[in-house]
């Protein structure tokens, strides 16, 4: 991390535990909520909430980062962080878990959009953009994988309490460190420019670099929103064990974690553009061999090869995210993007879920493998048309 820019290392250390906190809770939250009302619609309606709760703040706090209001919200997001995971370790129905909603969504958009925006202004005048976020990924992914572990670990043997406990803790340590480190970025000004909340849907549709970036980010959003719903069941048929469920997601955190710490090889080297076509395409090849093969080898080889497509995808996104978004307007157009993909991230298992009545596991990922074919045909077109002779190079700022 040598010469890493002056405000990023602490922004990604604090938005590296936040990350850490949520994959700690992953694996028991849903079990927590079915043990406070066994009602599957209660569940549904807890997680729905969460995600209205998300798109609410997001727009709302982008709109508010982008009129001077950026360092504050992120304090009082890390704050929330360690409020809301005590709540949830004392409530007593799944009414009361919903209550605590608010504060959970406050700390989310603080420590995603918010944050994500500190990051790309601390990185908006350094040649290797592709390389610090590439760290990033790797980081958040290494820790990810711990953290799931160490989550399901402290349920196991403490009690399903114990994780929503252990992440408070860190949520303190973490508000100590944005305190102490986590200084305005005075190079980076907001404007007092005419704009409303929903500028930055806008945008996404204005600027063929955002065009190009949220094509390929609906076909990934789409496609992630069901990996962990319809893979398990697809191993499942094919050897009768969930071990091995384990096995293939752990082999796809270590193979993206080794191409994303390598990312100063590549990432700012070749044209972001390029990447993300090649990344689609190994999407679509690897999605095609999952929702085909009757061998698990395949099916494992294949899910390696989705994950090197996923890893790759990463940097060049941020890239083309940081380096094309205006400054005044970057909390309204990270809101924006937060907002589709938690959309995203909703609606793709309700459709999955849909599929699945009809039709097989495998059949019904071969629908989402043929949207990363779309968007791959459609990101192509838009690369030959507005964005090859643009001659992209992260070493040459384009902030507009």
């Amino acid at each position: 991390m040598k010469h890493a820019p002056k405000h990023f290392l602490p922004a990604a250390a604090v938005a590296t535990i936040a990350a850490t906190m949520g994959f700690m809770i992953a694996p028991i939250e849903s079990l927590y909520i079915t043990q406070l009302n066994p009602n599957g619609f209660v569940l549904g309606a807890v997680y729905a909430l969460g995600s209205l709760l998300l798109v609410f703040f997001s727009l709302w706090f982008g709109y508010l980062a982008d009129k001077g209001h950026r360092q504050r919200l992120i304090y009082l997001g890390l704050i929330a962080a360690i409020i809301y995971p005590l709540l949830y370790a004392h409530v007593i129905s799944a009414l009361q878990y919903a209550g605590v909603k608010p504060l959970w969504a406050i700390a989310g958009v603080a420590t995603g959009p918010l944050l994500l925006g500190y990051i790309q202004d601390s990185l908006a005048h350094t040649n290797k953009k592709g390389v610090w976020f590439g760290y990033y990924y790797a980081a958040t992914s290494l820790v990810g994988a711990l953290a799931h572990f160490i989550g399901g670990f402290l349920a196991e043997n403490i009690g399903l309490q114990a994780p929503f406990l252990a992440i408070s803790i860190l949520a303190t340590i973490n508000l100590f460190i944005a305190f102490y480190f986590l200084k305005p970025i005075q190079s980076i000004q907001s404007t007092n420019e005419k704009s409303t909340k929903l500028a930055g849907f806008s945008y996404f549709f204005t600027h063929p670099p955002l065009s190009f970036y949220l094509i390929s980010n609906i076909a990934t959003g789409l496609n992630f929103g069901v990996k962990y719903v319809l893979w398990p069941l697809i191993i499942f048929g094919l050897v009768g064990n969930n071990t091995i469920s384990g096995a293939v997601f752990a082999t796809m955190g270590i193979v993206a974690f080794f191409i994303l710490s390598s990312s100063q090889y590549w990432a700012d080297k070749f044209n972001p553009y390029k990447i993300i076509i090649l990344s689609l395409s190994l999407l679509a090849v690897g999605g095609y061999f999952i929702g085909t093969t009757q061998e698990i080898i395949i099916f494992w080889i294949a899910a390696a090869f989705f994950a090197i497509g996923e890893a790759i995808m990463g940097p060049p996104q941020a890239v083309i995210l940081a380096t094309h978004t205006k400054p005044s307007l970057r909390g309204r157009i990270l809101a924006a993007d937060d907002t589709i993909d938690k959309t995203l991230a909703s609606i793709s298992p309700l459709i999955a879920g849909g599929l699945l009545t009809i039709t097989s596991p495998q059949n019904t990922f071969l629908f989402y493998t043929a949207l990363a074919i779309i968007a791959c045909s459609l990101n192509y077109f838009l690369y030959k048309r507005n964005l090859r002779d643009s001659h992209f190079s992260s070493k040459r700022s384009t902030l507009i």
